[in-house]
């Protein structure tokens, strides 16, 4: 089979547009069409669904896409080993990063330094959850990823554990000696150690702002381990938009520390009571499923 075909069919997938894919492999649309024409031939089913806005996979791509990923996974990984056989340098390397602030910049710097030394490797970053994140990297479509520990089967490198805070509005009863215009981040030592701490058991209670609803996130993981339903009020996917609602009094949201490194807003952010810690790494394939540039990545990286 080709996999120039398994390439445009993964393409129009994540793009849900033939003229787009097209754009971004260098074929025209008609190009692109035939060729996934062709691919419908050899599978004996149809893979998209035409309208007026785009297209959109049937259950049948669906089903084979990870398959697609997994293929086009191996031919890089194959095409890299000759390379490295050749004594060439090239490839990709696909990063995935679920956090910002020091671990971005720590990111950036160690990325930057290798491909100073390697300028013809190609760089690839995205963005995500960390569960999205580890199912990409499942799947074949990322070399690392800069994650909070998850199950599966990879090698894990831990950076460091950070703490959940609960962010509360000022005015919260638990916010202790919380002023309007001071958020708890800009307080002394002795100050924070009045506020208290935030039972989890209260996220039934208090008026609950669900970050990345349907999502598995760190949130949703520790709560279900504790056994615990939030009072859901409100929805978002934008940390810094749901402490917006916080600092209007809409209700109380739970983030990793890290995410408060910035915020100035009129809240105070809270331990929880019991302490919630989540460990943050990064998470890359097992040995025998690292492409020769991550290999060569992680050893001059010290990882």
């Amino acid at each position: 089979m080709d996999t120039e075909k398994l390439r445009i069919l993964e393409a129009a997938a994540a793009a849900q547009s033939l003229s787009a894919a097209g754009e971004q492999l260098g074929y025209t649309t008609s190009g692109i069409s035939r060729a996934i024409a062709s691919l419908e031939e050899e599978m004996g089913f149809p893979l998209f669904i035409r309208g007026r806005r785009g297209v959109t996979m049937t259950a049948e791509c669906r089903r084979i896409l990870p398959e697609v990923r997994k293929v086009l996974h191996a031919e890089e990984l194959l095409l890299q080993e000759a390379g490295a056989i050749r004594g060439l340098e090239s490839g990709t390397l696909s990063i995935g990063c679920a956090y910002g602030g020091y671990y971005r910049k720590y990111l950036s710097e160690t990325v930057q330094n290798f491909t100073a030394r390697h300028p013809e490797i190609q760089i690839e970053l995205f963005q995500g959850t960390s569960s999205e994140l580890m199912k990409q990297l499942k799947e074949g479509r990322g070399d690392l990823c800069l994650v909070s520990w998850r199950e599966g089967d990879f090698r894990w490198i831990p950076l460091a554990q950070e703490p959940l805070k609960a962010v509360v509005p000022a005015g919260h009863p638990l916010a202790g000696h919380a002023q309007t215009g001071h958020s708890l981040a800009g307080r002394s030592q002795g100050d924070r150690a009045q506020v208290g701490a935030y039972p989890i058991a209260r996220f039934a209670e208090d008026a609950y702002i669900d970050l990345y609803p349907e999502e598995e996130t760190d949130n949703s993981r520790m709560l279900q381990r504790e056994g615990i339903r939030p009072r859901t009020r409100y929805a978002c996917t934008d940390v810094l938009a749901a402490l917006g609602m916080v600092e209007a009094g809409m209700g109380v949201v739970l983030v990793n520390e890290g995410y408060l490194e910035h915020w100035q807003g009129q809240t105070a952010a809270l331990p929880l009571d019991p302490p919630q810690l989540v460990e943050i790494g990064l998470a890359v394939p097992a040995d025998r499923a690292a492409s020769p540039v991550l290999r060569q990545f992680l050893s001059e990286s010290g990882l």
